[in-house]
């Protein structure tokens, strides 16, 4: 996605053991004549326990059906695979088996990953996993880098932390048989979890339904797109009107990379966010941030703010500004001479605007 991820990026080790317990399940199922303990490696949560024989309720009766349904599953624990290989088959289920799975894994997902039993198993907790992986990486948004996951307490312990939600890289509705699965986890900022990605399928084309390739961001794959990203300029012709239209662009890349970047801005909506972010705050932030005293100086400033900052992937937007001020830094005079202009006059009716309230609350207060 926007940055890649650290190489030693652990999985969490709860969905470890609760996607090992349903494929356990399903093997054992195959030849089960009945629902019991036998299915299971060492459940003994009854709630849990209830879903499963949800699932088993609506398995096929023949044996070669049910090895039909674990063999898929099975073969395709392979998650980055798919994201590269259109050709490859994604798991498919009567609608009947579907909705069992899709019961089961939701409630393993959002009840039982919490059992004490299961944090004892897998020796951490997802609290735990989190931390790991903001230590290895950062705790801004490896997706949109516009966002923080999370933010940390001092002398807080590890397993009370805030911690960001986990998205679901291939969708939970569509994908039941990836929803506990551990290389389908990765922790995301709301805004691109719950508002702009929502359910969308990264692997299907809504107009047309066919198969597409995406970035996959963890393990072995860790595609990225910044060094491709970047920022464009476009001036207008009066001070009074929205001068200054921001727009993202992409350097030169293969069309394989090409389409997954399309996929990354367009499911999350990333080149809306950050033009609306970048121009609606362009003033304000060259402003505090350059701090320039002079054309002069603001030509000295933008140099040095053209370097990638230390910051890129632990401040919100920091990584955004650093790619239009290298923008700015290769423009001629006149284009910089015509920002330069626009800042001075923005300052100035500013300041106009702020002496005209003050006025008015001067004379409404004394008078």
């Amino acid at each position: 996605m926007l940055f890649p991820i650290h190489p030693d990026t652990p999985q969490c080790k709860v969905f470890e053991i609760l996607n090992t317990e349903v494929l356990h399940f399903l093997e054992k199922s195959i030849n089960a004549k009945r629902f019991n303990q036998s299915l299971f490696t060492s459940f003994s949560d009854g709630l849990t326990k209830e879903k499963f024989k949800g699932l088993w309720n609506v398995l096929p009766k023949t044996i070669p059906e049910r090895q039909a349904i674990y063999q898929q599953i099975f073969n395709a624990q392979d998650v980055c695979s798919f994201f590269n290989d259109t050709n490859l088959a994604l798991p498919l289920f009567t609608q009947e088996v579907h909705d069992a799975l899709k019961n089961l894994t939701a409630y393993l997902y959002i009840k039982t990953k919490d059992l004490a039993d299961i944090k004892k198993q897998a020796g951490e907790s997802i609290e735990e996993h989190y931390q790991n992986f903001i230590m290895l990486n950062s705790e801004l948004c490896w997706i949109c880098g516009t966002a923080q996951l999370s933010q940390n307490r001092t002398d807080i312990r590890v397993v009370d932390q805030w911690r960001a939600d986990y998205d679901h890289i291939l969708c939970k509705d569509t994908y039941p048989a990836y929803t506990v699965h551990p290389a389908n986890f990765i922790p995301t900022c709301h805004i691109c979890n719950s508002k702009a990605k929502g359910a969308k399928n990264l692997l299907v084309c809504p107009e047309t339904l066919n198969r597409r390739k995406a970035f996959y961001p963890l393990v072995p794959l860790r595609n990225s797109c910044c060094t491709f990203i970047k920022t464009q300029i476009i001036l207008g012709q009066d001070l009074n009107d929205s001068m200054v239209n921001i727009r993202l662009a992409f350097a030169k890349m293969t069309p394989n990379i090409e389409n997954k970047i399309q996929i990354w801005d367009g499911v999350y909506q990333i080149s809306a966010r950050v033009t609306c972010h970048l121009t609606t705050h362009f003033y304000e932030k060259v402003d505090s941030q350059l701090r320039a005293n002079d054309f002069n100086d603001f030509q000295a400033q933008l140099e040095r703010h053209s370097r990638l900052p230390s910051d890129c992937r632990k401040s919100e937007w920091s990584f955004w500004w650093f790619r239009l001020y290298e923008f700015l830094k290769d423009q001629d005079n006149d284009f910089l001479l015509k920002i330069w202009n626009f800042l001075e006059w923005k300052k100035n009716d500013i300041s106009k605007k702020k002496f005209c309230l003050q006025s008015f609350i001067f004379k409404n207060c004394y008078f």
